[in-house]
């Protein structure tokens, strides 16, 4: 008989949500020129299961998000997310600790978010914003770890990330619309971390990454190649400078195909306090333009985020994004953007979570669709049950 658990040992577990938010936006359409305001009901229902066995563990989550517009009902949609992830123990016990990890996510949404500040940044658009557009991205990767010494690990790891976009209206244009630039990258990378101190790790990193641009046309920006490569080699070191506070820094050279070569960082800072944590991240990398270039590009990202609980049934949160992506391979694509927000998430019953929060985004971006500014306020109430047992 399945029924809601007792207990967090469970072999198989389901747990249901839902999620109602009213939101309210000056810029729905994201237009520099012709900015349309409306006020929007989301409905977000949500399905999580978890798996944990002696051979395997998996986990899996699904959440669909049902949009209603009241002044532009023609934008009404239904977004999709779902997630994978999976862990095979019994090869750690036979292959002297090996650790398999493998992972996918699939979305499908009207808008993909610029920054990503509680998630793992491949779920955000390196800090750009297109206009509204059917998007579809799919990623996949693989991660095996080996414990070469006490101190030492060897990681292995093998990524494949795809991004679709439909056609979005610009009357610029002979055509009425325009294509934004798809890609693929996939990418592989080895990584060393050894333990140099109780309060020391040194890692290393070597990968290739290869960017394939899928539409052969010119995209917005003008024409670029239709594949690159990029190597990179990186070194640096975490240290914990008290048991509450982890500064990490790395750095190192990006080799673009075409001999070009250019210098990549990531810098954090991370404080944990009694009532809260405060995260500081800066990073330099190559980037695929989010969908605005068709060349490989330049990306910096800094991000900042600020929680604090007040009580047992509050927290309140302030986070700050900034971005700026320029092409490898012509001076025709430039954009910057930052955005900044701030939100209460509060605990009203056991089973009942309930939430405010205020953002603001500006794009500024040299020709193209990117220049956009947009406030936007949502009031978000979440009833989630407890877990259910599906196998004893």
């Amino acid at each position: 008989m399945v029924g809601p658990l007792d207990v967090t040992e469970a072999a198989l577990s389901l747990t249901p949500s839902l999620s109602v938010s009213e939101q309210y936006t000056d810029n729905l359409l994201l237009s520099q020129t012709s900015k349309v305001g409306d006020l929007a009901t989301f409905v977000s229902p949500r399905l999580s299961l978890e798996y944990a066995g002696r051979s395997v563990v998996w986990g899996g989550g699904y959440q669909g998000t049902a949009e209603y517009y009241r002044q532009r009902p023609d934008e009404n949609r239904y977004s999709q997310t779902a997630t994978a992830n999976l862990r095979v123990p019994w090869l750690t016990h036979a292959l002297r600790g090996i650790d398999l990890r493998l992972s996918g996510s699939f979305i499908r949404t009207s808008e993909l978010q610029a920054y990503s500040f509680t998630q793992p940044l491949g779920e955000s658009n390196e800090g750009i914003r297109v206009p509204r557009v059917d998007t579809r991205r799919t990623r996949v990767e693989m991660t095996v770890d080996y414990p070469w010494s006490q101190r030492t690990t060897a990681a292995l790891s093998s990524s494949l990330q795809t991004t679709r976009y439909g056609q979005i209206a610009d009357q610029g244009s002979p055509s009425g619309t325009v294509q934004l630039q798809d890609s693929t990258v996939s990418d592989g990378a080895i990584r060393l971390r050894h333990q140099w101190s109780a309060t020391t790790t040194l890692t290393a990193d070597s990968g290739v990454s290869v960017t394939v641009f899928d539409v052969p046309e010119a995209g917005p920006l003008g024409p670029g190649p239709d594949h690159i490569r990029t190597q990179r080699l990186t070194a640096g070191a975490e240290y914990s400078i008290s048991s509450t506070t982890t500064v990490n820094g790395s750095g190192g050279v990006t080799w673009v195909e075409d001999d070009q070569s250019q210098f990549t960082a990531n810098l954090g800072v991370r404080r944990v306090f009694a009532t809260g944590n405060l995260v500081l991240q800066y990073s330099r990398g190559a980037g695929t333009g989010g969908g605005l270039s068709r060349a490989v590009t330049t990306n910096q990202q800094a991000i900042g985020r600020l929680a604090k609980n007040w009580g047992e049934r509050t927290t309140g949160y302030a986070q700050l994004g900034w971005s700026r992506s320029v092409s490898t391979v012509t001076a025709s694509f430039r954009t910057s953007s930052y955005e900044a927000g701030a939100g209460l998430d509060m605990v009203l019953l056991p089973w009942l979570g309930g939430g405010f929060s205020y953002s603001y985004f500006n794009q500024r971006s040299q020709g193209g669709p990117g220049e956009a500014e947009r406030h936007l306020f949502m009031a978000t109430l979440t009833a989630t049950s407890s877990p259910w047992r599906l196998l004893r």
